[in-house]
């Protein structure tokens, strides 16, 4: 999470992991360096991947009271997309040790993609339980209970209402509107549209504002750091049972946000 401060406070981005947010994080430290991350681990490092919700919390903190009422945004992806993301990083950083408790990890270094998927969607999974709790809590239990994926719950994790998973998915897609507590979702692939509109709407100035052109040019010119890599195209990956396996899983992010295969 990080509240943007531009002369005051001014906008709260809401960081759902593998959407998009390195990219996100470092445009609006770079265009507004007054920036700051309102929470802190124990040993005085910035937190990024706290739930809106939290914001409530801080109201009895006189510095930080009324940060809950800042205009806030977050960013969702493909859900297809997105597990191919989450795979491939996953792999990539799992003898790190900070990433001991990655999904890849818990899930006993899958040698596919497939595999990977399909330990995920299996209910029966084994899995060190023992872990899952200490590294996870209940993310897999409410993935079973929603029969929901792994970006749903996140998204329903960061930006919705503390509350949520103790309804049904269809009380929550039924009740969207009331549930989500972010002002606004923009999608990855619209990114620099969608971010000019937010720092516009948001009241936030800066020179490169000044045109949806210069914007774009402020980006390339500035060389905004993005998590990128060279794999193939992440249809590439999916045969059709994974194809549907992904969609039954992510069905609310899919019909919500109108995402296709």
């Amino acid at each position: 999470m990080l509240v943007v401060k531009d002369g005051k406070d001014k906008l709260v981005f809401v960081h759902l992991q593998k959407c998009a947010g390195t990219f996100v994080n470092n445009l609006l430290q770079r265009m507004y360096p007054q920036s700051y991350r309102p929470f802190d681990h124990k040993d005085n490092t910035a937190q990024t991947h706290i739930p809106h919700y939290e914001l409530k919390n801080l109201s009895r903190i006189r510095k930080l009271r009324g940060l809950g009422s800042l205009m806030s945004f977050g960013t969702i992806r493909n859900p297809w997309d997105y597990y191919v993301s989450l795979y491939s990083f996953s792999k990539q950083v799992s003898h790190a040790s900070w990433a001991k408790g990655n999904l890849y990890n818990k899930l006993g270094q899958p040698s596919s993609f497939a595999e990977f998927v399909e330990r995920l969607v299996d209910p029966n999974r084994s899995i060190d339980e023992r872990s899952v709790r200490r590294h996870y809590g209940d993310f897999f239990i409410r993935m079973d209970k929603l029969n929901a994926g792994v970006l749903t719950i996140r998204y329903l994790n960061m930006f919705y209402k503390k509350n949520v998973f103790g309804n049904s998915i269809d009380y929550i897609k039924d009740n969207h509107e009331g549930l989500i507590s972010v002002g606004r979702i923009i999608k990855c692939e619209d990114i620099e549209g969608d971010m000019y509109s937010v720092l516009m709407s948001s009241g936030c100035k800066h020179n490169a504002l000044k045109s949806r052109n210069k914007f774009s040019k402020f980006i390339n010119n500035k060389k905004i750091k993005r998590n990128e890599s060279k794999r193939q195209h992440y249809r590439e990956f999916y045969t059709n049972e994974l194809r549907d396996a992904v969609g039954e899983k992510e069905r609310l992010i899919i019909n919500k946000y109108g995402y296709e295969f």
